[in-house]
Parts: C-alpha cells; sequence; structure tokens
C-alpha cells in the first residue's frame, strides 16, 4: 500500500504541474451528447462491450518498501512531508465497519470512527486535541480514507486480501470443502440517482424494453439532446422505483413482464418500448463552469442498472456473478457485471 501511495502522490503532483505548463483544451462535448455515448457503450446496448467488468492491470511502483521494516503505527520514514498515515489503522477501520453490519464506504467509516472513539483506538487512531497541533496517529479526514479506499482498489489490493482471507479459511479447515460449487448473482443497492432515458427507435426496436408507469416529477420537463432522439427525467425514488425499465432477455427466452394494477400481465409483444433507465451523467471535478471545463463526462454511478427480480420487483442497483459452498452458503469468489441490467444468463 505504501508503494502505491508512493505512486499516486507522484502522479498527482505531475498532473498538476502539466495542468498549469499546457492547460488542457476544453471539452466540446455536450451534458446531452456525452449521455447518448455512455448510453449507448452499455453491454446491454453494445454487444462488443464485455459483460463482465475487469479492472485494469495497476502500474508498478517503482518505490520499494521492506515489510519487515512495518508494523501498527510504525509507518515508513519520509524525506520530506507528513508521515502517512497507518496502513494498518485503516485497514482495520474498513474491516470494523463491515463487520459491524454497514457499507465498508469511506463516508460510514468516517462517520464511525468520529463518534465511536474506542472504535478509533481499538484500529490504532489517536483522538486529535483541542488546540493542539494535528498528528499523524490522529484520526483520518474523509479526504484520506477516500484516497486510501480509492488505492486499495486501483491496486486490486482489497482483491488480495479477500483471496488471502478465502485460501487462509480453507487451509485451516474453518470452511470445510464441498464436491458442489454453485454460481448465482447478486446485487447492491445502487445509492445513487437514475434518469429514464428515451431511446432512439432503431435501438429501442433491437435490445431495449419499456415502462408505462414512470413520468417525470411534476413541473420538470424532459432533457432532449441535440437530434432530439434521446430524452431523460430524473426517478425521485431510484432505491424503490418499480417503474424503472430493464433490457430484454436473450434470444429464446422470454420477457419478464410487469403485473398492471388489476393483477394481470400486459401483453406488450407489439407494443415499442424505448425507455431505459441510466445512471446520471456527470463530471468528477468542481469547476465553476462544468459545460466547458476540460474534464470529461462519466457515469456518476458506473454499472448500475435496473435488476429485475423473479418477484417481479425490480431494483436499482449493481449486479454480482457469484461461486460459492451451496452447504455452508459461504462465498468463494465474485465478480463485478459491468451492467446491471444484463440478464442473469449473460453472467
Amino acid at each position: 500500500y505504501y508503494e502505491y501511495l508512493w505512486l499516486f502522490n507522484q502522479r498527482q503532483a505531475l498532473q498538476r504541474k502539466q495542468r498549469q505548463v499546457d492547460p488542457p483544451p476544453p471539452n466540446r462535448e455536450t451534458h446531452q451528447q456525452a449521455t447518448q455515448r455512455l448510453l449507448f457503450a452499455r453491454p446491454t446496448l453494445n454487444k462488443d462491450a464485455p459483460v463482465v467488468f475487469s479492472a485494469p492491470a495497476p502500474e508498478p511502483p517503482t518505490l520499494r518498501i521492506d515489510p519487515a521494516s512495518l508494523r501498527p503505527g510504525v509507518t515508513p520514514l519520509r524525506l520530506a512531508g507528513r508521515p502517512p498515515k497507518c496502513f494498518f489503522a485503516l485497514a482495520k477501520a474498513f474491516l470494523g465497519t463491515a463487520i459491524s453490519g454497514q457499507p465498508p464506504e469511506p463516508e460510514f467509516v468516517h462517520k464511525k470512527l468520529r463518534e465511536n472513539p474506542a472504535f478509533a483506538r481499538t484500529c490504532g487512531f489517536t483522538i486529535p486535541r483541542p488546540s493542539k497541533p494535528e498528528r499523524h496517529t490522529d484520526i483520518a479526514s474523509l479526504r484520506k480514507i477516500q484516497h486510501f479506499d480509492q488505492i486499495m482498489t486501483q491496486a486490486g489490493l482489497w482483491e488480495q486480501l479477500a483471496q488471502q482471507s478465502v485460501q487462509e479459511n480453507l487451509q485451516k479447515q474453518i470452511i470445510k470443502p464441498e464436491v458442489t460449487i454453485v454460481h448465482d448473482t447478486t446485487h447492491y443497492l445502487a445509492y445513487s440517482s437514475m434518469v429514464v432515458l428515451q431511446l432512439p427507435e432503431a435501438k429501442a426496436s433491437e435490445r431495449s424494453r419499456g415502462c408505462s408507469t414512470h413520468r417525470p416529477p411534476d413541473g420538470q420537463q424532459p432533457v432532449s439532446s441535440h437530434n432530439g432522439n434521446l430524452q431523460a427525467s430524473p426517478c425521485s425514488d431510484p432505491s424503490t422505483c418499480t417503474s424503472a425499465i430493464a433490457d430484454s432477455p436473450p434470444n429464446g427466452q422470454e420477457d419478464q413482464k410487469t403485473p398492471g394494477k388489476s393483477g394481470k400481465t400486459p401483453n406488450n409483444k407489439n407494443t415499442p418500448r424505448r425507455r431505459k433507465s441510466h445512471p446520471r451523467t456527470t463530471k468528477p471535478c468542481r469547476c465553476p463552469d462544468r459545460h466547458h471545463c476540460p474534464h470529461p463526462w462519466i457515469n456518476a454511478d458506473d454499472g448500475a442498472g435496473t435488476v429485475v427480480k423473479s418477484s417481479g420487483r425490480m431494483y436499482w442497483a449493481h449486479k454480482a456473478s457469484t461461486l460459492g459452498f451451496p452447504g455452508q452458503e459461504v462465498l468463494l469468489d465474485a465478480v463485478a457485471m459491468s451492467d446491471a441490467a444484463t440478464h442473469d444468463s449473460q453472467s
């Protein structure tokens, strides 16, 4: 982690210098054009897009640190700047938050450290002293915790920790090997906003499914693209919205039908379905003029989509393809799907 932290800091400093010497040109792509580009790049609308998400290989760091010189509370010696936050304390904070039943996300970790001094001390942090200089052992700020999670994710270190835990549990017989391994998909609720887009006729007739109940909030106008083919209306409650749009399953399989108000399943085989749920389009910056700054437009929650369950309920969530032991109900491995609206048979 300390090696990738050094690489992360070096890359950030180099990018700052490059922006000062040679400012990048403004991004000419409009918000509507970016939304259409991101929408048609999803696997449910683009057959060439990978269904299973594969993280890019991390760049190997040029700095090497002797693991024997590290332990909880002892960080690598730096020639300049403040000492880094302890890896062991940060890792324990994330794992402890997950064990307590809360999502191991930076916001929840920071809140738990601030609200529970005993938990912070157990992880290895010290409590900040009023009117005293900050110590490198004090509770990390939200930004430091976000950087830690970002580095651990990009370098694949969270994945290595999970694999080591599974291997150790199998070697110590904490988990008994079984002759049967079960594959299944599961979903994780997406705590993000969702928009419902109207697809062009050509795309709608090929892959998409529609929604007859969703309407934009009162007084809110749909957003149209430059050619009039793409419209979007935000969903007021994406986590419980049952009118979100799911994608059609592969050829040869029956459509997932949503019962109407009367309890009967409507016959929509001949009705064109031209709407699809999509994450909000945003920019990863705080520029005052975001529509003309050089940063690219991205999905606010990449991979989120409408997950249709067998009971007819729909969730705005992420989807993972998993392998596990059925008898003990123990998860062995999980891979994220590039689009949560992808049919289970494609996983």
